[in-house]
C-alpha cells in the first residue's frame, strides 16, 4: 500500500518517536533544518549560477522553499486539517510541478537535486504533520 505522495506506508514511522513530545519536536526541528539547507543550496547553486547551468528557466525559489515558507508561516495553520488542505491543494501540486522542471532539464545536478528534496521536503511535510496530530491529540485529551 502506498501514501498519495506515492511512497511506502511504513509503521514504524507511526511510533518513531514513541509519542514523546520532546523526540518529535527534535524530529520535525532536524527535518526543517534538512529542508532549508537544501533550499538554500538551490538558490545559491542553482538559481544565482543559473547561466553557468546551460538551462532555459529554473523554477522560482519561492515554488521550491517550502521549509522555508512554513517556518514564517506555521503558526497560522492551525489544525491538521488545515494542513492537511493546504499540503494537498497549493504545496504539493507546485512541488511536483518544480521538481518535474528540474527533472526535465536534463542536467545531472539538476535532476539529482530534484530526486534528494523530494525525500527531504516529504519527510518534513510527514513530520509538520504529526506535529499537528500531536497537538490535535493534545487538545482532545485536555477536553476528556
Amino acid at each position: 500500500r502506498r501514501r498519495p505522495c506515492g511512497r511506502p506506508l511504513l509503521f514504524a514511522d507511526a511510533a518513531e518517536d514513541g509519542g514523546d513530545p520532546a523526540a518529535l519536536a527534535a524530529r520535525a526541528q532536524d527535518a526543517f533544518n534538512k529542508a532549508m539547507h537544501m533550499e538554500t543550496e538551490y538558490m545559491t547553486r542553482f538559481l544565482q549560477q543559473k547561466d553557468t547551468l546551460e538551462v532555459e528557466a529554473l523554477p522560482d525559489a519561492v515554488d521550491i522553499c517550502w521549509a522555508h515558507i512554513l517556518s514564517e508561516k506555521q503558526d497560522e495553520i492551525e489544525t491538521l486539517e488545515e494542513w492537511l488542505v493546504v499540503k494537498e491543494k497549493q504545496i504539493i501540486p507546485t512541488l511536483e510541478k518544480s521538481l518535474e522542471m528540474l527533472k526535465d532539464k536534463g542536467n545531472q545536478d539538476t535532476m539529482d537535486f530534484g530526486m534528494l528534496y523530494r525525500m527531504v521536503a516529504f519527510e518534513l511535510f510527514e513530520t509538520f504533520g504529526a506535529m499537528k496530530e500531536a497537538a490535535k491529540a493534545g487538545e482532545a485529551a485536555a477536553l476528556a
